[in-house]
């Protein structure tokens, strides 16, 4: 609002100068100044209808009024000029509107509070000689004080109010044009494009080494089930591998699925409601049990959730020996998530990789935590996860 009334003051001066001019010049005079008038309009007009004065004002309108604006994206069609200027001219009208109930409504309130507590006994109200009221003194002007106090939050009434104002009406003024949604849309057809090309780029390169990576390891696991003596220690690695790769390539699929904005199951994201699945495919013993109803969990905390067990079995495949205790325990509040399994003794206990890390990181954004590591002989992997977004 300060900002519309300083951009206000060049055309109020301007204003006030022509009409001054108007009273004391002759008839040929006037018409000159008419015509100056008509001139310097019209350049106030083509200044204000540039196509980077609407930009400008959503960017003013974004900082200042905390506006939910999207760019300017065809800033030089005539629908976005006059926009401009029509949001121009309301945010200087509503802010000299807003200047002048400050620069009188702060003083007058002021005077009103402190009157009783002068020695004057007339309050005046205006310029004029008779603009005084007879208000005595002492506690015969007590009642200025609430009257001061009513005419301070009418001001702060007016201008919070004006703001309000000004804030639901940017969209309406600063909004995407229909040229505006014509470029986003070309703009995300583009974007679009070049997402798909990434998508068949990732699936030609890191697709078809996954996939050769797993024929080798189904491969290497199947000769050494028909030869024999190979010892066990492989055929659990060799298990983990496929089911490492198998995983990444299902992984891989639905990632691509969703950098391609399909609608496709392939783009679906798992939950906990594919919990059970997971544990029946994986290469180790996998036990769920469930505490409270965790299928009702919201989306994005039952997808998180899956992960984490998935990142637990998948790593108890890999290091791990015995079954794999996954328990789920949800209340309204919050999400529990553990897996446990046995270490193997002559395995290292470091495994805070980049699976781990993903998690933790995601998990901050969700307000979680994040536990792993040894506990009695057993590797154990806790995470809480809040239902609802905890206040900060």
């Amino acid at each position: 609002m300060f900002l519309g009334a300083a951009l206000a003051l060049p055309f109020i001066a301007l204003g006030w100068a022509f009409a001054s001019s108007m009273r004391m010049a002759d008839s040929t005079n006037a018409v000159l100044l008419i015509l100056l008038a008509v001139v310097t309009a019209g350049l106030a007009v083509a200044v204000l209808t540039a196509p980077p004065v609407r930009q400008l004002e959503v960017a003013a309108a974004r900082l200042l009024l905390g506006a939910e604006v999207p760019d300017v994206r065809h800033p030089r069609s005539w629908d976005s000029r006059l926009r401009g200027l029509g949001w121009f001219v309301l945010n200087t009208v509503a802010g000299s509107m807003a200047a002048l109930v400050l620069i009188t409504g702060v003083p007058m309130a002021a005077g009103l509070f402190a009157f009783p507590f002068l020695d004057g006994a007339r309050l005046r109200y205006g310029t004029a000689q008779d603009a005084v009221i007879e208000a005595g003194g002492g506690w015969s002007a007590a009642w200025a004080v609430p009257v001061g106090v009513f005419v301070g939050a009418a001001t702060i009434a007016f201008l919070v109010g004006t703001g309000a104002v000004l804030r639901r009406a940017a969209p309406a003024f600063l909004g995407p044009t229909p040229a505006d949604r014509l470029a986003l849309a070309q703009s995300r057809e583009l974007e679009l494009a070049a997402r798909n090309e990434l998508a068949r780029e990732l699936h030609d390169s890191v697709g078809h080494a996954l996939t050769a990576m797993l024929m080798q390891a189904t491969a290497a696991g199947r000769i050494a089930d028909t030869r024999g003596g190979a010892d066990a220690a492989v055929r659990d690695s060799l298990a983990a591998i496929e089911y490492t790769g198998r995983a990444a390539l299902g992984e891989l699929d639905r990632m691509l699925g969703l950098l391609r904005d399909a609608p496709a199951d392939a783009g679906q994201t798992r939950t906990l409601a594919d919990v059970h699945s997971l544990a029946g495919n994986a290469p180790v013993p996998v036990e769920v049990t469930e505490e409270g109803d965790a299928r009702s969990l919201p989306p994005r905390v039952s997808a998180e959730a899956y992960r984490i067990v998935q990142e637990g079995v998948t790593n108890a495949a890999r290091y791990g020996a015995g079954t794999v205790r996954v328990r789920l325990v949800a209340t309204p509040e919050e999400l529990t998530v553990t897996v446990r399994n046995t270490i193997r003794a002559r395995d290292p206990v470091a495994r805070d990789g980049h699976g781990l890390n993903g998690i933790r990181e995601r998990l901050l954004l969700l307000g979680g935590e994040l536990d792993a590591g040894e506990h009695s002989g057993e590797w154990v992997l806790r995470a809480l996860l809040p239902v609802a977004r905890r206040p900060a």
